[in-house]
């Protein structure tokens, strides 16, 4: 008989009542320790060295307020093991990763709640592994513990076991969330180093939205370090909501809705919501946040007129997203700085160092990007976009109410598709905007191909080419701007422009240089490079500038 053994039996000799259960095989010296099937107790806090086996129908249940610590290897079948109220410390263990089927976690089971197997097994050990099937649970899994990896089988879930899904049973609950409720003190006290990876979340209800928000797949907030790779967030209100994260990077993730949802909120679907509406500790909401390779879509009948693939709310500094790709989006990338708004401090840097890097929007039916109420602050670099609208599209890129400096280098806005079926879409439109620089953009296909209302400061130095489309106005369209530049390529079609670059009234101090204009595709021939100039009565003669009439 083992010595807890007869500890046990003393204990119920003395009289002091029968003894809680113990299992001497834990408490072995052995090097490497077999469970047999059936119960195993442990009634008192213990840390095992060697290493353990637990064979088909083996349980372990610890007491009420106890640990059992494990430092050696742990081998078991992917079934409950460790049941009763205790803890288990896997953190030194050497087992390579732990599993929530081990806490009673059920595989495609809508009738289990996985929840409290999911939280006690990312408390025991830095890795999870979660495999091809359905975990399903009853609230937001809340991730607040640092240093840990949580990896599943795949996002593109097809059928049974061809992936790794998180389903919450509710319509306004977060599937999961990545930090914590209320800011932390520090940075230092943030959510740090969380590599989640691998699996689509998902909800069996309709989502619910609020006035200003609504049910998330993914809620990151207060992060540090994080990285998230390789996510799905599917049939939400908001696929990403992120706000407070630094240097954490989120890669290959993707946003899709295809349900009208809940009835009872605003019908919306916004897929990455970059919220610096409320003041943190960063002048941008967020502070070094990667979003690259990631994109957003609609399909079926979604019922969502405002659906937005990336949504910059109020401040949005130090923010990077690259090769961003939108699918049946209304707009594709809006960035609203919300200047003058109550409660919103922008500052001096929270609207700076904002990087748009080869964002891919297609099929949109609003616009493809949109930029309004930027602060004179304001510092946003557009690289390479590719813009492609749907039929009845607004426009491909939307500047309106912005006083910082926006540049837009290189790219291609293809907007053929719209004409051809009657559409009437803008290339690039700006409006009561400033400091705009347009930079070697190619705009293609346009019935209405660029035009500024209301404007100051700035370059249009475009590529504008109609060679089977018939524009509906001049290939640029200028109303009440001053101090710009313009020295731009017009080509297409013969008379596919009514007139290359249209002064229509109330500009002022503008430079033209009208010699890449050519007269062949303008309806007017060559005295139509340049019109309405007398619209501007009033204006300092040599306040318009005009070269390159000649030949």
């Amino acid at each position: 008989m083992s010595v807890m053994a007869l500890a046990a039996t003393a204990t119920e000799a003395c009289g002091t009542g029968p003894a809680p259960p113990s299992d001497s095989m834990l408490a072995s010296a052995l090097p490497g320790i077999t469970l047999p099937a059936g119960k195993h107790f442990v009634s008192s806090s213990m840390t095992v060295r060697a290493d353990i086996q637990a064979m088909p129908g083996a349980t372990i249940d610890i007491a009420a307020g106890k640990t059992l610590t494990l430092l050696g290897d742990f081998q078991a079948p992917l079934a409950p093991i460790f049941t009763g109220p205790g803890r288990v410390d896997m953190l030194g263990c050497r087992a390579p990763a732990a599993y929530p089927e081990w806490w009673g976690a059920t595989r495609d089971d809508s009738a289990h709640d996985s929840l409290p197997a999911l939280r006690a097994c990312l408390a025991a050990h830095p890795v999870m592994l979660l495999g091809a099937a359905d975990y399903f649970i009853s609230d937001t899994w809340k991730i607040e513990t640092s240093h840990r990896r949580i990896w599943g089988a795949g996002k593109n879930w097809g059928g049974p076991h061809q992936g790794t899904r998180i389903i919450v049973v509710s319509g306004d609950r977060d599937v999961v969330q990545l930090g914590f409720d209320t800011p932390p003190g520090s940075v230092g006290s943030y959510l740090q180093s969380v590599d989640l990876r691998w699996m689509e979340l998902a909800r069996s209800a309709p989502p619910k939205a609020t006035a200003d928000d609504g049910a998330a797949g993914l809620r990151i907030r207060f992060s540090f370090d994080c990285l998230i790779e390789g996510i799905s967030a599917d049939e939400h209100v908001i696929g990403y909501s992120i706000t407070g994260a630094v240097y954490t990077h989120l890669r290959d993730c993707h946003a899709f809705r295809s349900s009208p949802g809940d009835k009872s909120g605003p019908p919306r679907f916004w897929a990455f919501h970059l919220d610096g509406r409320t003041p943190r500790a960063f002048p941008g909401g967020n502070a070094s946040l990667y979003i690259n390779d990631c994109g957003a879509s609609t399909g079926g009948s979604p019922g969502v007129p405002q659906s937005i693939g990336a949504y910059l709310q109020g401040a949005f500094a130090d923010s990077y997203i690259q090769n961003f790709e939108t699918s049946q989006i209304a707009t594709g990338i809006k960035v609203d700085g919300q200047t003058g708004k109550p409660g919103i401090d922008q500052g001096r840097a929270g609207q700076a160092n904002l990087h748009l890097l080869m964002p891919i929007l297609d099929g949109y039916s609003g616009a493809g990007i949109e930029l309004t109420n930027i602060s004179p602050y304001g510092a946003i670099d557009i690289v390479d976009p590719y813009c492609g609208p749907a039929p009845g599209a607004f426009a491909g890129i939307f500047i309106h109410q912005s006083r910082g400096l926006v540049t837009i280098s290189g790219g291609q806005l293809h907007g053929w598709y719209d004409a051809i079926n009657g559409g009437n879409a803008l290339g690039i439109f700006a409006q009561n905007a400033e400091g705009i620089g347009i930079s070697g953009t190619k705009v293609i296909g346009f019935r209405r191909p660029i035009s500024f209302e209301q404007c100051r400061d700035f370059t249009i130095d475009a590529a504008i080419n109609n060679p089977g489309e018939k524009a509906a106005q001049p290939a640029i369209s200028l109303l009440g701007c001053a101090h710009g530049q313009l020295r731009s390529r017009i080509k297409g079609q013969t008379s596919a422009f009514p007139a290359g670059i249209d002064l229509r009234g109330g500009n002022h101090h503008l430079s033209i240089d009208a010699a890449g204009i050519d007269p062949a595709c303008l309806g007017t021939g060559a005295i139509g490079r340049i019109v309405g100039r007398g619209d501007n009565a009033g204006m300092a003669p040599a306040s318009i500038a005009v070269s390159g009439l000649v030949g």
